[in-house]
């Protein structure tokens, strides 16, 4: 079977294109025109893509083998997820086996007719419509995510995963790690964010496929699951059925997952929680060790503190040094002129600049005399005298002992 794929941001975007088979398992999107578009789909099954936000994916229990009773109890037994009332959306449902719970893709009714038609309107018959998440890899142990300029994929396994904007992946992403964390997280776009999020996790982060390839194993075998199955146009069906004999069964599942919703709440608070505090610490910590520094960001002020942490420790591969052996002779030598005062400390080129402030030019010159018996050398680059005081940069080095 050769499948033509379709991928669309939006309504308006131009259509991404993509051909995969039997032969060829795997192609890249580019970005085309609805013209070419109809001028591939001879002899193809053409799967169109929609925005994430289009579809709710979820999993539930229902206890009968029997399909169209199924069919029927898992708009009750998922009603109270659901942000809409039933009867406006459209439900389609895959069950792998009897002992397996039941996967199912939701999606407003009028929203999927009017994909259908949009469609209809370039003279394209489109046979499956899924959601463009399952256009990511399926990792082996993992999740695959996808990080783009504004928005978060994740697939966390073949019918499910979750998208969101950014600026809510810091809440999601935590409280879905303590359901069910992955070994190993396989990360396309923005790694640098995942890692982040996930410090302190014993997970695996990799390099993850570009995001325009798409591998036949990573979608046919979800298109059973086509919001196409099951649907009529019009009114929803759900208005003929007689649901009376499921409502028990809805409300149990309701009851359930009104717990689940409660807990995954309860967990997000306690991230974010974890979060602040965390946060807090680390410009805590910067504030006393960078007593100058402007940063108010927590990311940047870490990378502040190990640029700082690099510089103190020295690079034993280069010229530079650790300035910590002059300031070891350099310390004892200070306490013994407290009317001293330091104002600035800097390290630069194996050299220690201080700018301090003393009562006359005489204790600069007993303080140089003092320094160079503990071996350090002691030059006057600048001074400015006052009536009270002389405000000087003094650089300091090593001398060879």
């Amino acid at each position: 079977m050769k499948l033509l794929i379709i991928k669309l941001t939006s309504p308006d975007a131009p259509p991404l294109v993509a051909s995969i088979g039997d032969k060829i398992t795997e192609d890249n999107f580019v970005s085309s025109d609805w013209a070419t578009v109809r001028s591939k789909q001879r002899g193809q099954k053409v799967v169109l893509l929609i925005p994430d936000n289009e579809v709710s994916l979820a999993e539930t229990i229902i206890p009968s083998k029997n399909k169209k009773q199924m069919l029927q109890a898992l708009p009750f037994a998922l009603e109270e997820s659901l942000a809409e009332d039933v009867e406006k959306l459209h439900f389609s449902a895959l069950r792998e086996s009897d002992d397996l719970p039941v996967k199912a893709a939701i999606i407003n009714h009028e929203r999927l007719g009017f994909w259908i038609d949009l469609l209809k309107e370039h003279d394209i018959n489109v046979h499956y419509i899924l959601p463009a998440m399952f256009a990511l890899p399926v990792a082996s142990e993992g999740w695959s995510v996808a990080v783009t300029e504004n928005e978060a994929q994740v697939r966390q396994g073949m019918f499910s995963g979750f998208a969101c904007d950014l600026d809510v992946l810091d809440y999601v992403l935590p409280s879905q790690l303590e359901e069910h964390s992955p070994q190993v997280i396989d990360v396309s776009g923005d790694s640098l964010r995942m890692t982040r999020l996930l410090q302190g996790q014993d997970i695996e982060i990799r390099a993850g496929n570009a995001p325009s390839l798409i591998q036949l194993k990573d979608l046919q075998p979800t298109l059973p699951l086509s919001l196409l199955n099951n649907y009529n146009r019009g009114e929803s069906a759900l208005k003929s059925i007689n649901w009376s004999p499921w409502k028990p069964v809805g409300v149990i599942a309701g009851l359930l997952l009104a717990t689940w919703l409660g807990m995954f709440m309860w967990h997000n608070h306690q991230s974010e929680q974890k979060l602040t505090a965390i946060e807090s610490e680390i410009t805590k910590v910067y504030r006393s060790a960078v007593a100058n520094g402007s940063l108010t960001d927590a990311d940047a002020q870490l990378s502040s503190m190990r640029s700082l942490r690099r510089q103190l420790e020295g690079n034993p591969d280069s010229a530079n040094k650790s300035p910590l052996p002059i300031i070891a002779r350099l310390a004892p030598q200070l306490k013994r002129f407290p009317k001293m005062e330091i104002q600035e400390v800097a390290f630069k080129q194996n050299k220690i600049e201080l700018k301090v402030e003393a009562p006359n030019l005489g204790m600069l010159d007993q303080f140089k005399q003092t320094a160079e018996k503990a071996q350090l050398s002691v030059s006057i680059r600048s001074s400015k005298t006052t009536a009270d005081s002389v405000a000087s940069t003094l650089v300091i080095e090593e001398t060879a002992e």
